[in-house]
C-alpha cells in the first residue's frame, strides 16, 4: 500500500468515527453475538433426546411383549388344534372298529327274523309275528346307525372315494323303487314315483346319490304314519332337482336350521318321543357337498316335509377328493 492508499483509508476512517459519533450510543445488542436459529434449534432438538429415546425404549418394550404374546397364544392354538386334530381322528377310527364289529351280528340278526318272518322255520300266530316285527324294526333302526356311523367315520376320514359319471335319475329312482319295494310295502303307505320326461343326465356319483335318496325315502316313511309319500324328479335352474316330500308330522320351525347338524333328532310333536338315529341328514348334506349338490327343506307341524336336492348338469373338470 503506498502513501497515498494509506491517506484515503485514514479519511474514511475518520469520517465513520465522526458519523458514530454524531449517533449516539448504540445499544448493546449490537456488539453482542447471535447464534444461528439453525444451531438454536439443533441444541434444543438435542436437549430433548434423552426423553425422546427413552419414550421410544418403552414403546419397544409394550411392542416386545405384544410380540410375545402372540407367539405365545399362537403356541396354544396349534397345540390345540393339534389336540382336536388326534381326537378327530381316534373318534374316526373308533366308530370304524365299533362299525365294523356291530355290523356282521346286526346282518345276522336281521337274516334270522327275516327267515322267521317268512315261516322258514314253521308258521308263526300273530301273537309271534307282532314282537318279531318290533324286534325286526328296532334291529333295523340300530344297523341303520352302524352304516351312519361307517359312513360317518369315512366321510371325516377322506376315506370315501367318489366317481364322477353320467347318471340317468329315472333309472336311479326305479332302482330305489325296486330295492326299498319291502319297506314300501310294510308301511302301508301310497308311493309316488315321477320323473319329467327328456330329463337331462348329471354328472354324479350314482351309488352315492342313491344312498342320499334312500336316506330322505326312508326318514320320510319313518316319520309319516298315514298318507303318501313322493319321490318328484324335474329340471331345475342349472341343474336337476329331486323332491322328496310326505305328509308326516312335519318338522317345528326352530329345528330345521339344526336338522343336517350330526345326531340331531326332531321329537316327536304328538307323543314326545325321538326317532332315527340322528345321522341320516347329516350324510345327506355331506354327500351332497362332495358331489357339488346342496340340499334345502320346507316343513310345517302336521302337514308333512318337503326336501329338494339339487344336482349340477355340467360335467366337473375332475374328480375332486372327498
Amino acid at each position: 500500500m503506498n502513501e497515498k492508499e494509506r491517506v484515503l483509508l485514514r479519511r474514511k476512517h475518520n469520517a465513520v468515527s465522526i458519523r458514530l459519533s454524531q449517533c449516539g450510543p448504540l445499544p448493546e445488542s449490537v456488539f453482542s453475538w447471535q447464534r444461528p436459529t439453525v444451531e438454536k434449534r439443533r441444541d434444543e432438538s438435542m436437549a430433548k433426546t434423552p426423553a425422546t429415546h427413552r419414550q421410544l425404549l418403552d414403546e419397544l418394550a409394550a411392542l416386545r411383549q405384544k410380540v410375545i404374546a402372540l407367539e405365545q397364544r399362537e403356541n396354544i392354538l396349534l397345540q390345540t388344534k393339534e389336540l382336536a386334530e388326534t381326537a378327530a381322528r381316534t373318534k374316526s377310527e373308533l366308530l370304524s372298529t365299533l362299525s365294523h364289529e356291530l355290523r356282521t351280528p346286526i346282518s345276522i340278526i336281521l337274516g334270522y327274523i327275516d327267515l322267521l318272518l317268512e315261516g322258514s322255520f314253521g308258521l308263526l300266530t300273530d301273537s309271534q309275528i307282532d314282537p318279531l316285527k318290533r324286534i325286526a324294526r328296532n334291529a333295523s333302526e340300530l344297523s341303520d346307525l352302524i352304516l351312519g356311523m361307517l359312513d360317518l367315520s369315512r366321510l371325516d376320514a377322506g376315506q370315501l372315494s367318489v366317481e364322477f359319471q353320467e347318471v340317468h335319475v329315472p333309472q336311479v329312482i326305479a332302482a330305489i323303487q325296486s330295492e326299498l319295494e319291502d319297506v314300501c310295502r310294510l308301511s302301508q303307505l301310497e308311493f309316488r314315483w315321477q320323473a319329467a320326461p327328456n330329463l337331462p343326465p348329471v354328472y354324479t356319483d350314482p351309488g352315492k346319490l342313491k344312498t342320499v335318496l334312500k336316506n330322505l325315502v326312508g326318514n320320510a316313511v319313518k316319520f309319516t304314519h298315514q298318507g303318501q309319500v313322493s319321490v318328484d324328479a324335474r329340471v331345475g335352474q342349472d341343474g336337476l332337482e329331486i323332491v322328496v316330500s310326505d305328509t308326516g308330522i312335519g318338522i317345528p320351525e326352530e329345528s330345521l336350521p339344526l336338522i343336517f347338524e350330526p345326531f340331531y333328532q326332531v321329537e316327536n310333536p304328538s307323543t314326545g318321543q325321538l326317532r332315527g338315529t340322528g345321522l341320516g341328514l347329516h350324510i345327506v348334506k355331506r354327500l351332497l357337498e362332495t358331489l357339488r349338490g346342496k340340499v334345502s327343506v320346507v316343513s310345517e307341524v302336521g302337514r308333512g316335509s318337503s326336501f329338494c336336492i339339487w344336482l349340477p348338469i355340467k360335467k366337473p373338470a375332475q374328480n375332486p377328493a372327498v
